[in-house]
Protein backbone atom coordinates (compact mmCIF):
# COMPACT_ATOMS: atom_id res chain seq x y z
CA UNK A 1 0.00 0.00 0.00
CA UNK A 2 2.81 2.53 0.59
CA UNK A 3 3.81 1.56 -2.96
CA UNK A 4 0.86 2.60 -4.32
CA UNK A 5 0.52 5.56 -2.62
CA UNK A 6 3.73 6.78 -3.16
CA UNK A 7 3.60 7.71 -7.11
CA UNK A 8 0.43 9.72 -6.49
CA UNK A 9 1.70 11.49 -3.89
CA UNK A 10 5.04 12.79 -5.66
CA UNK A 11 2.52 13.71 -9.13
CA UNK A 12 0.90 15.89 -6.56
CA UNK A 13 3.71 17.14 -5.23
CA UNK A 14 4.91 17.75 -9.15
CA UNK A 15 1.52 19.36 -10.02
CA UNK A 16 1.69 21.66 -7.46
CA UNK A 17 4.95 23.07 -8.31
CA UNK A 18 3.72 23.00 -12.12
CA UNK A 19 1.03 25.17 -13.34
CA UNK A 20 -0.91 23.52 -16.46
CA UNK A 21 -0.52 25.18 -20.17
CA UNK A 22 -4.14 26.95 -19.69
CA UNK A 23 -2.08 29.58 -16.51
CA UNK A 24 0.18 30.94 -18.89
CA UNK A 25 -1.83 33.69 -19.99
CA UNK A 26 -3.08 34.48 -17.06
CA UNK A 27 0.34 34.68 -15.16
CA UNK A 28 1.92 37.01 -18.15
CA UNK A 29 -1.29 39.32 -17.82
CA UNK A 30 -0.67 39.71 -13.86
CA UNK A 31 2.65 40.17 -14.65
CA UNK A 32 2.32 42.74 -16.74
CA UNK A 33 -0.21 44.77 -15.06
CA UNK A 34 2.16 44.77 -12.15
CA UNK A 35 5.08 46.43 -14.55
CA UNK A 36 2.50 48.90 -15.71
CA UNK A 37 1.66 50.28 -12.23
CA UNK A 38 6.04 50.06 -11.25
CA UNK A 39 6.92 51.78 -14.46
CA UNK A 40 6.14 55.14 -13.46
CA UNK A 41 7.83 55.61 -10.38
CA UNK A 42 10.87 53.77 -11.58
CA UNK A 43 11.19 55.16 -15.05
CA UNK A 44 9.13 58.74 -15.58
CA UNK A 45 9.58 60.28 -12.44
CA UNK A 46 13.66 60.03 -12.18
CA UNK A 47 13.49 61.20 -15.99
CA UNK A 48 10.78 63.98 -15.09
CA UNK A 49 12.86 65.00 -12.13
CA UNK A 50 15.98 65.77 -13.87
CA UNK A 51 15.10 67.22 -17.01
CA UNK A 52 13.88 69.62 -14.28
CA UNK A 53 16.67 69.95 -12.74
CA UNK A 54 18.74 70.57 -15.64
CA UNK A 55 16.06 73.23 -17.12
CA UNK A 56 16.66 75.16 -13.70
CA UNK A 57 20.28 75.06 -13.78
CA UNK A 58 20.53 75.87 -17.04
CA UNK A 59 18.08 78.59 -16.83
CA UNK A 60 20.04 79.63 -13.42
CA UNK A 61 23.08 80.40 -15.22
CA UNK A 62 21.52 82.03 -18.52
CA UNK A 63 19.52 84.49 -16.71
CA UNK A 64 20.82 85.00 -13.37
CA UNK A 65 24.46 84.68 -13.59
CA UNK A 66 24.46 86.37 -16.30
CA UNK A 67 25.95 90.03 -15.17
CA UNK A 68 26.30 89.01 -11.30
CA UNK A 69 29.50 91.23 -9.76
CA UNK A 70 31.84 88.84 -7.79
CA UNK A 71 34.72 90.35 -5.96
CA UNK A 72 37.99 89.86 -7.45
CA UNK A 73 39.38 86.71 -6.16
CA UNK A 74 42.59 88.28 -4.58
CA UNK A 75 39.93 89.81 -2.15
CA UNK A 76 38.80 88.95 1.10
CA UNK A 77 35.46 87.08 1.53
CA UNK A 78 33.61 88.78 4.06
CA UNK A 79 34.37 92.81 4.52
CA UNK A 80 32.21 94.58 6.77
CA UNK A 81 29.53 92.26 7.86
CA UNK A 82 28.81 91.50 4.15
CA UNK A 83 29.85 88.14 2.34
CA UNK A 84 31.01 88.47 -1.13
CA UNK A 85 31.35 85.38 -3.94
CA UNK A 86 34.15 84.88 -6.27
CA UNK A 87 34.37 83.90 -9.15
CA UNK A 88 35.91 80.08 -8.28
CA UNK A 89 32.79 79.81 -5.83
CA UNK A 90 30.65 79.85 -9.13
CA UNK A 91 32.24 76.99 -10.37
CA UNK A 92 32.51 75.02 -7.08
CA UNK A 93 28.49 75.73 -6.70
CA UNK A 94 27.87 74.99 -10.25
CA UNK A 95 30.04 71.59 -10.45
CA UNK A 96 27.81 70.82 -7.20
CA UNK A 97 30.60 69.91 -5.44
CA UNK A 98 30.16 71.88 -1.85
CA UNK A 99 27.37 72.44 0.15
CA UNK A 100 25.27 75.35 0.23
CA UNK A 101 26.95 78.68 0.94
CA UNK A 102 25.07 81.08 4.20
CA UNK A 103 25.77 84.84 4.12
CA UNK A 104 24.64 87.65 5.72
CA UNK A 105 24.01 91.05 4.93
CA UNK A 106 23.66 93.84 6.39
CA UNK A 107 23.02 97.37 5.39
CA UNK A 108 26.39 99.03 5.98
CA UNK A 109 26.53 102.78 5.92
CA UNK A 110 29.13 105.36 6.20
CA UNK A 111 28.72 109.03 6.65
CA UNK A 112 29.63 111.57 3.50
CA UNK A 113 29.84 115.35 3.79
CA UNK A 114 27.31 117.18 1.54
CA UNK A 115 28.96 120.49 2.00
CA UNK A 116 31.93 122.15 1.94
CA UNK A 117 33.81 121.58 5.14
CA UNK A 118 33.65 125.64 6.21
CA UNK A 119 29.81 125.93 5.32
CA UNK A 120 27.60 128.35 6.94
CA UNK A 121 24.79 129.77 6.58
CA UNK A 122 26.96 133.18 7.85
CA UNK A 123 28.59 132.64 4.37
CA UNK A 124 25.06 133.61 2.73
CA UNK A 125 25.46 137.40 3.99
CA UNK A 126 28.69 137.78 2.68
CA UNK A 127 27.15 136.49 -0.89
CA UNK A 128 24.94 139.21 -0.78
CA UNK A 129 26.88 142.14 0.59
CA UNK A 130 30.50 140.83 -1.82
CA UNK A 131 30.45 140.80 -5.49
CA UNK A 132 33.72 138.87 -5.54
CA UNK A 133 32.12 135.93 -2.97
CA UNK A 134 29.59 135.85 -5.78
CA UNK A 135 31.64 135.88 -8.49
CA UNK A 136 33.53 132.44 -6.54
CA UNK A 137 30.33 131.00 -6.08
CA UNK A 138 29.76 131.55 -9.87
CA UNK A 139 32.51 129.89 -10.73
CA UNK A 140 32.11 126.79 -8.74
CA UNK A 141 28.36 126.43 -10.42
CA UNK A 142 30.12 126.66 -13.41
CA UNK A 143 32.57 124.11 -12.45
CA UNK A 144 29.68 121.82 -11.25
CA UNK A 145 27.80 121.94 -14.23
CA UNK A 146 30.77 120.77 -16.03
CA UNK A 147 31.63 117.92 -13.41
CA UNK A 148 28.04 116.76 -13.18
CA UNK A 149 27.06 116.46 -17.08
CA UNK A 150 30.45 116.22 -18.77
CA UNK A 151 30.12 112.65 -20.37
CA UNK A 152 29.01 111.04 -23.49
CA UNK A 153 25.87 109.59 -24.81
CA UNK A 154 22.09 110.86 -25.99
CA UNK A 155 21.88 113.96 -24.22
CA UNK A 156 18.40 114.84 -25.16
CA UNK A 157 17.43 111.51 -23.32
CA UNK A 158 19.85 112.31 -20.49
CA UNK A 159 17.65 115.55 -19.45
CA UNK A 160 14.90 113.25 -18.13
CA UNK A 161 17.80 112.54 -14.96
CA UNK A 162 18.87 114.35 -11.96
CA UNK A 163 22.13 114.29 -11.34
CA UNK A 164 23.76 116.50 -8.65
CA UNK A 165 27.46 117.13 -6.93
CA UNK A 166 27.07 115.74 -3.65
CA UNK A 167 30.56 115.92 -2.18
CA UNK A 168 33.97 115.74 -1.55
CA UNK A 169 34.55 112.87 -0.56
CA UNK A 170 35.76 110.15 -3.10
CA UNK A 171 32.85 106.85 -3.32
CA UNK A 172 33.40 104.29 -5.86
CA UNK A 173 30.99 104.23 -8.97
CA UNK A 174 27.81 102.43 -8.10
CA UNK A 175 28.01 103.86 -4.69
CA UNK A 176 24.51 104.58 -3.80
CA UNK A 177 23.07 108.05 -1.43
CA UNK A 178 20.18 106.79 0.42
CA UNK A 179 18.74 110.76 1.29
CA UNK A 180 19.33 112.10 -1.79
CA UNK A 181 18.14 115.70 -2.54
CA UNK A 182 18.81 116.52 -6.21
CA UNK A 183 17.70 120.31 -8.19
CA UNK A 184 15.17 119.57 -10.82
CA UNK A 185 14.12 121.87 -13.60
CA UNK A 186 11.40 120.54 -15.97
CA UNK A 187 11.13 122.97 -19.00
CA UNK A 188 7.75 122.14 -20.72
CA UNK A 189 7.90 124.40 -23.97
CA UNK A 190 9.73 127.45 -25.70
CA UNK A 191 7.53 129.46 -27.82
CA UNK A 192 9.99 131.98 -29.61
CA UNK A 193 8.77 135.39 -30.44
CA UNK A 194 7.14 136.21 -34.25
CA UNK A 195 7.24 139.63 -33.76
CA UNK A 196 9.30 142.46 -33.20
CA UNK A 197 11.37 142.47 -29.98
CA UNK A 198 9.71 144.58 -26.95
CA UNK A 199 12.21 147.36 -26.20
CA UNK A 200 12.65 146.00 -22.64
CA UNK A 201 13.85 142.70 -24.07
CA UNK A 202 16.02 144.58 -26.53
CA UNK A 203 17.47 146.94 -23.55
CA UNK A 204 18.39 144.14 -21.44
CA UNK A 205 20.02 141.88 -24.17
CA UNK A 206 22.40 145.38 -25.52
CA UNK A 207 23.14 146.01 -21.31
CA UNK A 208 23.09 142.69 -20.20
CA UNK A 209 24.87 143.42 -16.82
CA UNK A 210 21.39 145.08 -15.43
CA UNK A 211 20.82 140.89 -14.60
CA UNK A 212 23.64 140.01 -13.85
CA UNK A 213 24.39 139.14 -9.81
CA UNK A 214 28.20 139.72 -10.53
CA UNK A 215 28.22 142.90 -12.60
CA UNK A 216 29.41 141.30 -15.50
CA UNK A 217 27.26 141.20 -18.81
CA UNK A 218 26.61 137.89 -20.38
CA UNK A 219 26.35 138.85 -23.68
CA UNK A 220 30.27 140.99 -23.68
CA UNK A 221 31.12 136.90 -24.31
CA UNK A 222 30.36 136.76 -28.16
CA UNK A 223 29.95 133.32 -29.03
CA UNK A 224 26.68 131.71 -30.65
CA UNK A 225 24.64 129.38 -28.04
CA UNK A 226 25.67 132.17 -25.30
CA UNK A 227 21.92 132.66 -23.89
CA UNK A 228 20.21 134.55 -20.63
CA UNK A 229 16.70 133.69 -19.04
CA UNK A 230 15.34 136.68 -16.84
CA UNK A 231 12.39 138.00 -15.73
CA UNK A 232 11.74 141.28 -17.92
CA UNK A 233 9.41 142.35 -15.17
CA UNK A 234 11.57 141.82 -12.52
CA UNK A 235 15.27 142.06 -13.94
CA UNK A 236 17.63 143.67 -11.81
CA UNK A 237 18.92 141.86 -8.49
CA UNK A 238 19.07 143.25 -5.16
CA UNK A 239 20.31 142.05 -1.93
CA UNK A 240 18.28 144.54 0.53
CA UNK A 241 15.51 142.09 1.12
CA UNK A 242 17.83 139.19 2.69
CA UNK A 243 20.05 141.75 4.26
CA UNK A 244 19.33 142.78 8.16
CA UNK A 245 19.70 146.34 8.63
CA UNK A 246 23.02 147.46 10.83
CA UNK A 247 24.14 144.12 11.35
CA UNK A 248 26.35 141.49 9.69
CA UNK A 249 23.83 138.95 9.23
CA UNK A 250 20.78 138.03 6.74
CA UNK A 251 17.89 136.14 6.89
CA UNK A 252 17.83 133.05 5.59
CA UNK A 253 15.66 132.76 2.00
CA UNK A 254 12.30 131.04 2.22
CA UNK A 255 11.86 127.97 0.45
CA UNK A 256 9.86 128.36 -2.74
CA UNK A 257 8.74 126.77 -6.13
CA UNK A 258 9.46 128.20 -9.33
CA UNK A 259 6.41 127.32 -12.02
CA UNK A 260 5.72 129.84 -14.84
CA UNK A 261 7.45 131.70 -17.29
CA UNK A 262 10.44 133.47 -17.93
CA UNK A 263 12.11 135.49 -21.13
CA UNK A 264 14.92 133.70 -22.99
CA UNK A 265 17.05 135.40 -25.44
CA UNK A 266 19.88 133.52 -27.45
CA UNK A 267 22.82 134.66 -29.68
CA UNK A 268 22.54 132.53 -32.65
CA UNK A 269 25.40 133.89 -34.37
CA UNK A 270 28.56 136.45 -34.77
CA UNK A 271 28.95 137.52 -38.10
CA UNK A 272 30.15 139.95 -41.03
CA UNK A 273 28.23 143.09 -41.16
CA UNK A 274 24.87 142.61 -43.57
CA UNK A 275 22.16 144.84 -44.82
CA UNK A 276 19.64 144.60 -43.56
CA UNK A 277 21.38 143.43 -40.11
CA UNK A 278 21.43 139.66 -39.91
CA UNK A 279 19.36 139.24 -42.80
CA UNK A 280 20.63 136.82 -44.07
CA UNK A 281 21.95 134.92 -40.71
CA UNK A 282 25.55 132.68 -41.79
CA UNK A 283 24.91 128.87 -41.46
CA UNK A 284 27.32 128.04 -37.97
CA UNK A 285 27.02 126.55 -34.99
CA UNK A 286 22.96 125.63 -34.84
CA UNK A 287 22.89 124.75 -38.87
CA UNK A 288 20.59 126.00 -41.39
CA UNK A 289 18.94 129.82 -39.52
CA UNK A 290 16.76 130.92 -42.22
CA UNK A 291 13.77 129.55 -40.79
CA UNK A 292 14.17 132.29 -37.97
CA UNK A 293 11.59 135.14 -39.06
CA UNK A 294 12.97 137.09 -36.14
CA UNK A 295 16.19 137.86 -35.94
CA UNK A 296 17.38 140.96 -34.46
CA UNK A 297 21.32 142.09 -34.25
CA UNK A 298 23.10 143.94 -32.06
CA UNK A 299 26.70 144.69 -32.95
CA UNK A 300 29.28 147.76 -33.84
CA UNK A 301 30.51 148.75 -37.08
CA UNK A 302 32.76 145.78 -38.35
CA UNK A 303 30.57 142.91 -37.10
CA UNK A 304 27.46 142.14 -35.74
CA UNK A 305 25.52 139.52 -33.59
CA UNK A 306 22.59 137.95 -34.18
CA UNK A 307 19.85 137.39 -31.27
CA UNK A 308 16.52 135.57 -31.04
CA UNK A 309 14.11 135.80 -27.74
CA UNK A 310 11.16 133.72 -26.86
CA UNK A 311 9.39 132.51 -24.39
CA UNK A 312 10.63 129.60 -21.59
CA UNK A 313 7.98 127.76 -19.93
CA UNK A 314 9.42 126.14 -16.63
CA UNK A 315 9.27 124.16 -13.59
CA UNK A 316 11.80 123.96 -10.54
CA UNK A 317 12.60 122.97 -7.59
CA UNK A 318 14.31 119.66 -5.97
CA UNK A 319 13.18 116.04 -6.02
CA UNK A 320 13.72 114.23 -2.63
CA UNK A 321 14.92 110.67 -3.70
CA UNK A 322 15.39 107.76 -1.25
CA UNK A 323 18.22 106.27 -3.68
CA UNK A 324 20.06 107.74 -5.95
CA UNK A 325 23.65 105.89 -7.79
CA UNK A 326 27.29 107.27 -7.96
CA UNK A 327 28.27 107.70 -11.52
CA UNK A 328 31.74 109.07 -10.69
CA UNK A 329 33.55 109.58 -7.34
CA UNK A 330 31.11 112.95 -6.46
CA UNK A 331 28.29 112.87 -8.89
CA UNK A 332 25.17 111.16 -8.17
CA UNK A 333 22.41 110.47 -10.73
CA UNK A 334 19.32 108.82 -10.12
CA UNK A 335 17.47 107.43 -13.32
CA UNK A 336 14.37 106.88 -11.56
CA UNK A 337 11.12 108.16 -13.23
CA UNK A 338 9.74 111.61 -12.06
CA UNK A 339 7.22 114.18 -12.90
CA UNK A 340 6.41 117.97 -12.48
CA UNK A 341 4.48 117.00 -9.00
CA UNK A 342 7.41 114.94 -7.85
CA UNK A 343 9.26 118.60 -7.97
CA UNK A 344 9.05 120.03 -4.23
CA UNK A 345 10.24 123.72 -3.08
CA UNK A 346 13.63 124.90 -1.37
CA UNK A 347 15.54 127.73 -0.19
CA UNK A 348 17.58 127.71 -3.08
CA UNK A 349 15.48 127.66 -5.69
CA UNK A 350 14.77 131.35 -6.11
CA UNK A 351 18.54 132.61 -5.65
CA UNK A 352 19.87 129.45 -8.66
CA UNK A 353 17.06 130.89 -11.14
CA UNK A 354 18.51 134.49 -10.44
CA UNK A 355 21.82 133.30 -10.75
CA UNK A 356 21.18 131.56 -14.33
CA UNK A 357 22.31 134.14 -17.37
CA UNK A 358 25.71 134.34 -15.55
CA UNK A 359 25.97 130.63 -14.84
CA UNK A 360 24.48 130.34 -18.46
CA UNK A 361 27.22 132.68 -20.16
CA UNK A 362 29.72 130.34 -18.01
CA UNK A 363 28.93 127.11 -18.72
CA UNK A 364 27.80 127.78 -22.89
CA UNK A 365 31.04 128.51 -23.17
CA UNK A 366 32.73 126.20 -21.78
CA UNK A 367 30.42 123.57 -22.99
CA UNK A 368 31.96 120.95 -21.63
CA UNK A 369 28.59 118.53 -21.60
CA UNK A 370 28.88 118.47 -25.02
CA UNK A 371 25.39 119.71 -26.02
CA UNK A 372 24.08 119.35 -29.32
CA UNK A 373 23.72 122.83 -30.96
CA UNK A 374 23.55 121.56 -35.03
CA UNK A 375 19.37 122.28 -35.99
CA UNK A 376 19.05 121.92 -32.45
CA UNK A 377 18.14 125.38 -30.71
CA UNK A 378 15.27 124.21 -28.60
CA UNK A 379 16.56 121.25 -26.57
CA UNK A 380 19.92 123.09 -26.83
CA UNK A 381 18.73 126.14 -25.36
CA UNK A 382 16.34 123.45 -22.77
CA UNK A 383 19.62 121.54 -21.60
CA UNK A 384 21.14 124.74 -21.26
CA UNK A 385 19.04 125.52 -18.52
CA UNK A 386 19.00 122.28 -16.75
CA UNK A 387 22.67 122.63 -16.73
CA UNK A 388 23.11 125.78 -15.43
CA UNK A 389 20.29 125.84 -12.76
CA UNK A 390 22.09 121.94 -11.35
CA UNK A 391 24.95 123.82 -10.89
CA UNK A 392 23.73 127.23 -9.35
CA UNK A 393 21.53 125.65 -7.11
CA UNK A 394 24.97 122.87 -5.70
CA UNK A 395 27.05 125.55 -5.18
CA UNK A 396 24.59 127.54 -3.08
CA UNK A 397 23.72 124.82 -1.37
CA UNK A 398 26.82 123.13 -0.76
CA UNK A 399 28.43 126.42 0.42
CA UNK A 400 25.43 127.72 2.60
CA UNK A 401 22.87 124.93 3.95
CA UNK A 402 24.44 123.95 7.30
CA UNK A 403 21.35 121.66 7.40
CA UNK A 404 22.75 119.01 4.27
CA UNK A 405 26.16 118.18 5.95
CA UNK A 406 26.00 114.44 6.38
CA UNK A 407 24.57 112.10 3.77
CA UNK A 408 24.41 108.66 4.00
CA UNK A 409 25.76 106.71 1.76
CA UNK A 410 26.20 102.49 0.77
CA UNK A 411 30.01 102.34 -0.86
CA UNK A 412 30.02 100.12 -3.39
CA UNK A 413 32.69 96.65 -3.61
CA UNK A 414 34.75 95.80 -6.92
CA UNK A 415 33.17 93.32 -8.28
CA UNK A 416 33.74 91.22 -11.63
CA UNK A 417 31.01 90.73 -13.84
CA UNK A 418 30.01 87.30 -15.15
CA UNK A 419 28.89 87.04 -18.76
CA UNK A 420 27.24 83.72 -20.28
CA UNK A 421 27.35 82.63 -23.34
CA UNK A 422 23.25 81.90 -24.02
CA UNK A 423 24.60 79.32 -27.05
CA UNK A 424 27.28 77.51 -24.64
CA UNK A 425 24.01 77.49 -21.98
CA UNK A 426 21.34 76.14 -24.75
CA UNK A 427 24.38 73.42 -25.93
CA UNK A 428 25.05 71.98 -22.57
CA UNK A 429 21.36 72.09 -21.78
CA UNK A 430 20.60 69.88 -25.15
CA UNK A 431 23.49 67.76 -24.33
CA UNK A 432 22.25 67.02 -20.71
CA UNK A 433 18.33 66.11 -22.10
CA UNK A 434 20.09 63.67 -24.31
CA UNK A 435 20.64 61.08 -21.52
CA UNK A 436 16.87 61.04 -20.15
CA UNK A 437 15.42 60.99 -24.51
CA UNK A 438 17.90 57.43 -24.55
CA UNK A 439 16.57 56.75 -21.86
CA UNK A 440 13.25 57.05 -23.08
CA UNK A 441 14.19 55.23 -26.19
CA UNK A 442 15.27 51.79 -24.36
CA UNK A 443 12.20 51.93 -22.00
CA UNK A 444 9.58 52.15 -24.91
CA UNK A 445 11.62 49.62 -27.18
CA UNK A 446 11.88 47.03 -24.08
CA UNK A 447 8.23 47.19 -23.18
CA UNK A 448 7.38 47.18 -27.42
CA UNK A 449 9.63 44.39 -28.58
CA UNK A 450 10.63 42.90 -25.30
CA UNK A 451 8.58 42.24 -22.38
CA UNK A 452 6.06 40.22 -23.36
CA UNK A 453 7.78 37.60 -25.80
CA UNK A 454 9.98 37.43 -22.92
CA UNK A 455 7.21 36.73 -20.41
CA UNK A 456 6.19 33.95 -22.60
CA UNK A 457 8.78 32.26 -23.63
CA UNK A 458 9.84 32.23 -19.84
CA UNK A 459 6.86 30.77 -18.94
CA UNK A 460 7.06 28.39 -21.27
CA UNK A 461 10.94 27.52 -20.69
CA UNK A 462 10.23 26.81 -16.99
CA UNK A 463 7.73 24.43 -18.33
CA UNK A 464 9.91 22.42 -20.46
CA UNK A 465 12.86 22.50 -17.75
CA UNK A 466 10.33 21.15 -14.95
CA UNK A 467 8.87 18.44 -16.87
CA UNK A 468 10.35 15.13 -16.51
CA UNK A 469 10.91 12.24 -19.08
CA UNK A 470 7.50 10.56 -19.45
CA UNK A 471 5.73 13.44 -18.83
CA UNK A 472 2.84 14.44 -21.31
CA UNK A 473 5.24 17.70 -22.05
CA UNK A 474 2.61 19.86 -20.48
CA UNK A 475 4.38 20.02 -17.01
CA UNK A 476 1.62 16.81 -16.08
CA UNK A 477 3.72 13.71 -15.35
CA UNK A 478 2.27 10.87 -16.72
CA UNK A 479 2.39 8.07 -14.66
CA UNK A 480 1.92 4.04 -16.15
Amino acid sequence: MEDSQSPLTDKASYNALTRPATDEPQTANENGQDETKNSFSKVWIPIALYVTCCSALCFAIAYTLDGYKAINDGSARSAKGIFKLRPSDFNTLISMTTSIITYLVDSYTVQVRGAEPRVDISNWYWYLSQETTRKGLLRVAGGNAAIGWADTGNFIQRRSLLRNVVNDDSLPVNSTITDAILPALMVHNITLDEHQVSSDVYDIARSSEDISVVGDAPFLYHHAGNAIVFDPDDPKWTSSKYIVSNSSQANEPPASRFSGNKKVVLMLARQKSTTPACSPVTPDTFGDLSYFKNVFPLGNANDQNCFISGTINMTAGVVRKRGARYISSRVVDSEDPWSVDDIQSDRWVEEAIRLLPDVMAFVSQLNASSMPTWNNVDDYVASLVQLSFMGAWSALSRTNDASNILLTANPAILRSQAVVSGDRASAWLGAMLLIPVSAIIITYLQRRYLDKDSLSANSRAATLLLSLPGSDGNGILSIP
